[in-house]
């Protein structure tokens, strides 16, 4: 895959920091159609230029967020679930309107 696609409402609702959107925009940039992929920790690490602990924190939060799902296969290696957030989309716009960040014009949004 020659693109990554991220849900604007993780971005303008604030939802992810910048550190938690850099792990969960590498994820996403793995995961197959079916929102999966099969990265160590230590792999991620090198990967992003972070330390082990920094990449099992981030990692836990996305999962404290639920934007991400862990299923340990062994010691070191978890497979990785990209829940759909796409679906989130309409609701989040609406919600983002309402509490007013950005200005957002209704005429401005494309589906």
């Amino acid at each position: 895959m020659w693109f990554t696609q991220i849900p604007n409402s993780l971005i303008k609702l604030g939802l992810l920091d910048y550190k938690e959107l850099g792990l969960y925009t590498y994820y996403k940039s793995f995961a197959g159609e079916d929102g999966y992929c099969n990265k160590t920790v230590a792999n991620t690490a090198k990967d992003l230029h972070m330390d082990k602990d920094t990449v099992k924190s981030l990692r836990d939060r996305l999962v404290g967020k639920g934007v991400i799902t862990l299923e340990k296969i062994n010691k070191r290696l978890y497979r990785i679930h990209i829940v759909e957030w796409w679906k989130n989309n309409e609701l989040s716009r609406k919600a983002y309107q309402v509490i007013g960040k950005g200005g957002i014009e209704e005429d401005s949004i494309k589906n």
